[in-house]
Protein backbone atom coordinates (compact mmCIF):
# COMPACT_ATOMS: atom_id res chain seq x y z
CA UNK A 1 0.00 0.00 0.00
CA UNK A 2 2.84 2.29 0.88
CA UNK A 3 4.68 1.54 -2.66
CA UNK A 4 0.94 2.13 -4.24
CA UNK A 5 1.03 6.02 -2.42
CA UNK A 6 4.15 6.38 -3.56
CA UNK A 7 3.86 5.63 -7.28
CA UNK A 8 1.25 8.19 -7.83
CA UNK A 9 3.69 10.88 -6.77
CA UNK A 10 2.94 11.23 -2.60
CA UNK A 11 6.46 11.14 -0.74
CA UNK A 12 5.41 9.52 2.47
CA UNK A 13 8.60 8.62 4.03
CA UNK A 14 9.10 10.61 7.13
CA UNK A 15 5.27 10.01 7.57
CA UNK A 16 6.40 6.11 7.79
CA UNK A 17 9.40 6.33 9.96
CA UNK A 18 8.07 9.51 12.40
CA UNK A 19 4.99 6.42 12.88
CA UNK A 20 2.23 9.77 11.59
CA UNK A 21 0.90 6.74 9.29
CA UNK A 22 -0.86 3.96 10.40
CA UNK A 23 -2.50 0.99 8.67
CA UNK A 24 -5.21 -0.74 10.84
CA UNK A 25 -5.39 -4.12 8.32
CA UNK A 26 -8.77 -5.94 8.72
CA UNK A 27 -7.81 -8.79 6.22
CA UNK A 28 -4.29 -9.38 5.45
CA UNK A 29 -2.11 -12.18 7.98
CA UNK A 30 0.77 -10.12 7.22
CA UNK A 31 -0.04 -7.35 9.20
CA UNK A 32 1.25 -8.32 12.65
CA UNK A 33 4.73 -6.54 11.94
CA UNK A 34 5.19 -4.68 14.66
CA UNK A 35 3.58 -0.73 15.15
CA UNK A 36 0.22 -2.54 13.21
CA UNK A 37 -2.98 -3.36 14.25
CA UNK A 38 -4.58 -6.46 12.64
CA UNK A 39 -8.28 -7.08 13.04
CA UNK A 40 -9.34 -10.97 12.59
CA UNK A 41 -12.72 -10.54 11.59
CA UNK A 42 -14.66 -7.75 9.83
CA UNK A 43 -17.80 -8.31 11.13
CA UNK A 44 -16.16 -7.56 14.91
CA UNK A 45 -17.35 -4.14 14.56
CA UNK A 46 -16.78 -3.54 18.02
CA UNK A 47 -13.39 -4.86 18.08
CA UNK A 48 -12.84 -2.61 14.72
CA UNK A 49 -13.71 0.96 16.58
CA UNK A 50 -11.84 0.20 19.98
CA UNK A 51 -8.65 -0.90 17.30
CA UNK A 52 -9.23 2.61 15.56
CA UNK A 53 -10.07 4.51 18.88
CA UNK A 54 -6.49 3.07 20.29
CA UNK A 55 -4.81 4.00 17.31
CA UNK A 56 -6.71 7.50 17.25
CA UNK A 57 -5.33 8.25 20.97
CA UNK A 58 -2.06 7.84 19.77
CA UNK A 59 -1.87 10.39 17.39
CA UNK A 60 -1.78 14.09 17.84
CA UNK A 61 -4.64 15.93 16.21
CA UNK A 62 -5.20 16.52 13.06
CA UNK A 63 -5.69 13.68 12.26
CA UNK A 64 -6.80 12.67 8.63
CA UNK A 65 -8.60 9.08 8.91
CA UNK A 66 -9.11 6.87 5.62
CA UNK A 67 -11.46 4.46 5.09
CA UNK A 68 -11.19 2.35 2.72
CA UNK A 69 -13.67 0.48 1.76
CA UNK A 70 -17.30 0.84 3.44
CA UNK A 71 -18.20 -1.50 0.66
CA UNK A 72 -16.06 -4.06 2.66
CA UNK A 73 -18.00 -3.40 5.96
CA UNK A 74 -21.54 -3.68 4.30
CA UNK A 75 -20.87 -6.54 2.55
CA UNK A 76 -20.08 -8.73 5.52
CA UNK A 77 -21.78 -6.93 8.17
CA UNK A 78 -25.78 -6.09 8.80
CA UNK A 79 -26.34 -2.63 7.21
CA UNK A 80 -27.85 -1.34 10.48
CA UNK A 81 -24.81 -2.11 12.46
CA UNK A 82 -22.45 -0.33 9.81
CA UNK A 83 -24.25 2.71 9.80
CA UNK A 84 -24.21 2.76 13.55
CA UNK A 85 -20.61 1.87 13.64
CA UNK A 86 -20.43 4.34 11.17
CA UNK A 87 -22.39 7.13 13.49
CA UNK A 88 -19.88 6.41 16.21
CA UNK A 89 -16.90 6.26 13.92
CA UNK A 90 -17.89 10.26 12.74
CA UNK A 91 -18.34 10.75 16.73
CA UNK A 92 -15.35 9.91 17.68
CA UNK A 93 -13.48 11.85 14.49
CA UNK A 94 -15.39 15.09 15.42
CA UNK A 95 -14.42 14.91 18.96
CA UNK A 96 -10.81 14.53 17.94
CA UNK A 97 -11.03 17.30 15.62
CA UNK A 98 -9.92 14.82 12.94
CA UNK A 99 -11.09 14.61 9.23
CA UNK A 100 -12.53 11.07 7.81
CA UNK A 101 -12.56 9.98 3.88
CA UNK A 102 -14.79 7.10 3.83
CA UNK A 103 -14.42 5.04 0.19
CA UNK A 104 -17.77 4.04 -1.24
CA UNK A 105 -18.23 2.10 -4.47
CA UNK A 106 -21.67 3.30 -5.30
CA UNK A 107 -22.82 0.48 -8.11
CA UNK A 108 -22.65 -2.08 -5.53
CA UNK A 109 -25.42 -0.68 -2.31
CA UNK A 110 -28.85 0.51 -3.08
CA UNK A 111 -29.93 4.20 -2.57
CA UNK A 112 -31.06 3.82 0.27
CA UNK A 113 -27.63 2.63 2.10
CA UNK A 114 -25.80 5.87 -0.04
CA UNK A 115 -28.23 8.13 1.55
CA UNK A 116 -27.98 6.89 4.81
CA UNK A 117 -23.98 7.21 4.60
CA UNK A 118 -24.48 10.44 3.03
CA UNK A 119 -26.53 11.95 5.57
CA UNK A 120 -24.24 10.91 8.42
CA UNK A 121 -21.58 12.30 6.14
CA UNK A 122 -20.56 16.22 6.29
CA UNK A 123 -19.74 16.07 2.68
CA UNK A 124 -19.89 13.65 -0.31
CA UNK A 125 -17.09 13.75 -2.90
CA UNK A 126 -18.28 11.61 -5.91
CA UNK A 127 -15.36 10.44 -8.80
CA UNK A 128 -16.67 9.08 -11.80
CA UNK A 129 -16.07 8.84 -15.50
CA UNK A 130 -17.76 11.30 -17.61
CA UNK A 131 -17.49 11.58 -21.73
CA UNK A 132 -13.94 9.95 -21.39
CA UNK A 133 -12.70 12.15 -18.66
CA UNK A 134 -12.17 11.77 -15.15
CA UNK A 135 -14.77 13.66 -12.81
CA UNK A 136 -14.46 14.92 -9.36
CA UNK A 137 -17.94 15.80 -8.04
CA UNK A 138 -18.53 17.66 -5.11
CA UNK A 139 -21.76 16.84 -4.28
CA UNK A 140 -22.78 18.00 -1.12
CA UNK A 141 -20.77 20.19 1.23
CA UNK A 142 -21.42 22.82 3.00
CA UNK A 143 -19.80 25.84 0.80
CA UNK A 144 -18.32 24.16 -1.38
CA UNK A 145 -19.66 22.82 -5.02
CA UNK A 146 -19.31 21.87 -8.78
CA UNK A 147 -17.26 19.42 -10.63
CA UNK A 148 -14.01 19.49 -12.48
CA UNK A 149 -11.77 17.18 -14.40
CA UNK A 150 -8.52 15.32 -13.71
CA UNK A 151 -5.46 13.80 -14.89
CA UNK A 152 -3.31 11.28 -12.99
CA UNK A 153 -0.02 11.31 -14.11
CA UNK A 154 2.42 8.97 -13.18
CA UNK A 155 4.85 10.22 -10.31
CA UNK A 156 3.15 13.74 -10.63
CA UNK A 157 0.13 13.21 -8.29
CA UNK A 158 -3.44 14.49 -9.34
CA UNK A 159 -3.01 17.27 -11.70
CA UNK A 160 -6.82 19.42 -11.31
CA UNK A 161 -7.55 20.97 -14.66
CA UNK A 162 -11.14 22.78 -16.22
CA UNK A 163 -12.66 23.58 -13.14
CA UNK A 164 -16.07 24.36 -13.80
CA UNK A 165 -19.71 24.54 -12.41
CA UNK A 166 -22.89 22.53 -13.04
Amino acid sequence: MIKDIEDIGFDISDDVKEKRLIFIDCYSPAAEEKGKFKIVNILDLNGLFITIQKTLKRLKPPILFVFDSLTDLLLRNERNSCLKFLKALIGLLKEKGSIGIFILQEDVHDQKTIASIEYLCNGTIRLHVKNKKRMVEVKRMKGVFGSFTFKLRHKDGLILKEFFRY
